[in-house]
């Protein structure tokens, strides 16, 4: 897993450094921290800050990123994507950022999410609304209540209704999972398997945010399970996959890049959360998925070697490679601590 780490770090530096890219940096601050420098030799964090927009909103002035740059680009495909980067790699919260029209903090950042958060109302909403989630499960008000713009919001309300719409997502999990049936699983874009990056980053926020309630946690840990499943029936698919369709074999790997690594991720996290018990089959489980990363990021290499010519002729591989790079990076990292 060092040695993982190390290769790793070097194959998606030059894709997470990019000034031109925020999208890519935010995902560089979370596989390298918070003192990560661009490729041009700015802080990642103060060259994110210049395409910060300032708007008013119901009479209060609040920032927030684009969607994209003017050439395209992505900054923040999910709202508040950026702001969670920032409060999970560390930024601190009282650091300005040097924006076009002003210079607000981390903290008014995390201040305009909080009076801007709505619960969502579509499947649209939910599919958005990880990132926000989360950093409201990092920076829980000492209340438990949210003053959003509309009210104030229980955040154990909120964590209850949101684990709650995660249970249907993973729901047609539970029959096999009982079963013990891996092998039935099928992946047909249904449920969590709609969400971007297999629901993972829906997962975190609502495992994080339930975990500060005790009357919730049990139910968390059912759906930690769940993802515990998940790597015995997915690992299965992409290798039936391969086998069949040997063409599709290196766009099969980015997708195990992402499942590995973000698995990986958020067990290690819930680990760190004290959410789940590391114990000796958990700690089994877990080198097997950083066994399967590890062989996927080493299968790789080669289209790392090419990523300024993927980033031409396929920029969701590019971004794939870079983003998901760095979570795998991170759940090397934080794996490295929570099982080993």
């Amino acid at each position: 897993m060092e040695a993982g780490i190390s290769q790793l770090s070097d194959l998606i530096r030059s894709g997470a450094t990019d000034p031109a890219n925020p999208w890519a940096m935010a995902h560089g601050l979370i596989a390298f921290g918070p003192d990560l420098s661009a490729a041009d030799g700015r802080s990642a964090v103060d060259v994110i800050a210049t395409y910060l927009e300032k708007t008013t909103v119901d009479g209060r002035v609040v920032w927030s990123f684009p969607t994209k740059t003017a050439i395209n680009e992505p900054v923040e495909p999910h709202p508040f994507l950026i702001t969670k980067a920032m409060v999970e790699a560390g930024v601190p919260l009282d650091r300005p950022l040097p924006a076009k029209d002003g210079r607000p903090t981390v903290r008014k950042l995390v201040d305009d999410l909080v009076w801007l958060f709505e619960v969502p109302r579509d499947e649209l909403g939910w599919h958005n609304v990880a990132w926000a989630l989360s950093v409201l499960a990092a920076k829980p008000p000492a209340d438990r209540m949210i003053p959003t713009r509309a009210g104030r919001l229980s955040l154990e309300a909120l964590a209850s209704r949101a684990l709650q719409r995660l249970e249907q997502e993973q729901g047609f999990l539970t029959k096999p999972m009982k079963r013990r049936r891996p092998d039935v699983v099928r992946k047909r874009r249904q449920g969590i398997y709609t969400h971007t990056c297999g629901g993972l980053h829906f997962v975190q926020a609502v495992a994080r945010v339930g975990g500060h309630f005790p009357s919730l946690q049990g139910r968390v840990l059912q759906q930690l399970d769940a993802v515990r499943f998940r790597w015995a029936a997915e690992r299965r698919i992409y290798r039936q996959l391969a086998d069949m369709k040997p063409r599709y074999r290196g766009v099969l790997l980015v997708q195990e890049l992402k499942f590995y690594g973000h698995q990986l991720e958020t067990l290690a996290l819930a680990a760190k959360w004290g959410l789940v018990k590391v114990d000796p089959d958990l700690r089994l489980e877990m080198r097997m998925v950083a066994a399967d990363l590890l062989d996927t990021i080493r299968a790789l290499v080669p289209l790392y070697g090419r990523l300024d010519r993927i980033r031409e002729a396929t920029p969701q591989i590019y971004y794939d490679l870079v983003g998901d790079g760095s979570h795998a990076l991170r759940g090397l990292r934080e794996g490295l601590v929570a099982f080993f």
